[in-house]
């Protein structure tokens, strides 16, 4: 069941729904810790819930690009 939702296609308004979901402001390492615990669940996933799975892979890619968007950004 997990490899069809990874493999579902999505359509603009999915896009512009999960685009969405967060916005504010945090830290680098409330970020990397959110992303963690997204990736946690879903690697120990139980198999309940496809609503909620389908909305932890998007929250997942979403805080991939914002700990990508730190990277890019980040002032040294």
């Amino acid at each position: 069941m997990k490899e069809n939702i990874l493999k579902k296609e999505w359509s603009k308004r999915d896009v512009k729904r999960a685009r969405n979901l967060l916005t504010g402001k945090t830290n680098e390492r409330t970020i990397k810790a959110l992303h963690s615990a997204v990736c946690y669940t879903l690697d120990k996933w139980c198999g309940e819930g496809e609503l909620d799975q389908e909305q932890l892979i998007v929250l997942k890619s979403m805080l991939q690009g914002c700990r990508f968007e730190v990277e890019v950004y980040r002032e040294e």
